[in-house]
């Protein structure tokens, strides 16, 4: 009877172990997919059809008075305030969030505030816009309200001069200026040692000149003509996050293979305290099909058979195709691409440098611009009139 009851009561008592051992198990699921009633995504999620289309504007003539109407923009920029700025006619266009014509800055000319044909507008997080011309090495700095500050020659600034002695650079072209003030900057460069063309990011202040970093810039061959052709061994691509802060990847040398898994490096770079940290992350090597090594050109057949032997001893593309960030988060765009679902993003948070989780993102080639949860770009074609689109990029990719 005594071995009877004990029995009972084990059976009981594993019943009771089980009933529990079932309410944690459903708690902590609970617990894991709900957050206030929303949905949480895995890691390991890939999210697809992430891009809403919420606004074009630019070519409608009944709406936007002549002078706002877009001519041949070719790229977008977007304020801390969500004013869209578009470069075009020698004039920065400035739009409020909803498209609404706002104010236009500049003109044609050589003077202070004033732009040649093409304008390159950069933008960092103090909201002080850098407005380079294309030639002379000049560049106009406006305050975040749009006020202008000065016009200057880069070219001539000292402490550059000593940098590119102490580099050893025969020439530097500084392309992108990115100014935190009129006395801060990071800048973007070309610079040549010998007959090697090299890309470079400075940082610059009134008091130091500093290299962050320098890759070999590979040209796969210069045809006599206008235009020439970049290799797809690897380039430099740059970005800024918020802390003054500039993340970057040479995609030719940041990569390594490990235990057979392909990975590529991203770099981050403080401004402030000169530390560095590095993001590190596995992808899927891309092999350059042959309907890019043997497309035709207008260069003709000597050209063609040049770049078809260099591609074909390349044989895969570079991890990346691009480097974006919006606030604190950073964009790796891959060659990857699946033509119903777009490219493939790895996304990562820039504070943690934590990878955070993939998407496909459905964008054309071409320049694209992210701020605050939205993708802007330039829509343009031989049968239609640019314009802007702006995208809202579903909050799930936002998610830390």
């Amino acid at each position: 009877m005594k071995s009877i009851l004990f029995r009972e009561k084990g059976r009981r008592e594993t019943i009771v172990k089980r009933m529990i051992f079932i309410w944690l198990i459903t708690f902590v699921y609970f617990v894991h997919c709900t957050d206030s009633g929303r949905e949480q995504i895995s890691a390991n999620e890939i999210l697809e059809n992430v891009l809403t289309l919420e606004l074009t504007f630019g070519s409608d003539e009944s709406i936007l008075p002549d002078e706002y109407i877009l001519a041949s923009p070719f790229r977008v920029m977007v304020t801390n305030n969500g004013d869209i700025v578009v470069p075009d006619e020698s004039r920065l266009k400035v739009f409020d969030s909803t498209g609404n014509p706002k104010q236009i800055i500049g003109g044609p000319g050589e003077g202070p505030g004033e732009f040649d044909r093409f304008v390159y507008p950069y933008i960092t997080e103090t909201g002080f816009i850098t407005v380079r011309n294309l030639r002379g090495g000049t560049y106009n700095l406006f305050a975040p309200d749009y006020s202008f500050i000065e016009r200057k020659n880069i070219t001539i600034n000292k402490l550059l001069a000593d940098l590119k002695e102490r580099n050893g650079w025969s020439q530097a072209l500084y392309n992108s200026i990115y100014s935190y003030s009129s006395e801060e900057k990071v800048i973007f460069s070309q610079v040549w040692k010998d007959q090697d063309k090299n890309r470079a990011i400075i940082y610059l202040s009134n008091t130091e000149s500093k290299l962050i970093t320098e890759a070999i810039h590979y040209d796969l061959i210069r045809p006599k003509g206008p235009g020439s052709e970049q290799t797809l061994k690897g380039s430099l691509f740059m970005s800024l996050l918020p802390g003054y802060r500039v993340i970057y990847t040479d995609t030719a040398e940041d990569r390594s293979s490990e235990n057979g898994k392909s990975y590529y490096s991203l770099h981050i770079y403080n401004l402030r305290n000169k530390n560095s940290k590095e993001i590190k992350r596995f992808y899927e090597p891309i092999a350059i099909p042959e309907s890019v090594i043997y497309q035709k050109s207008r260069f003709g057949a000597e050209y063609d058979k040049i770049k078809s032997e260099t591609l074909e001893s390349i044989g895969i593309y570079p991890p990346l195709k691009n480097l974006l960030t919006d606030g604190d988060f950073i964009f790796a765009i891959t060659y990857s691409y699946v033509e119903s679902k777009g490219y493939f993003v790895d996304i990562f948070d820039g504070s943690t440098g934590n990878y955070l989780r993939s998407a496909y993102f459905q964008l054309e080639d071409g320049y694209v611009f992210f701020k605050n949860g939205y993708a802007y770009r330039i829509k343009r074609g031989n049968d239609i009139f640019p314009v802007v689109e702006k995208y809202r990029i579903d909050s799930r990719v936002y998610r830390k």
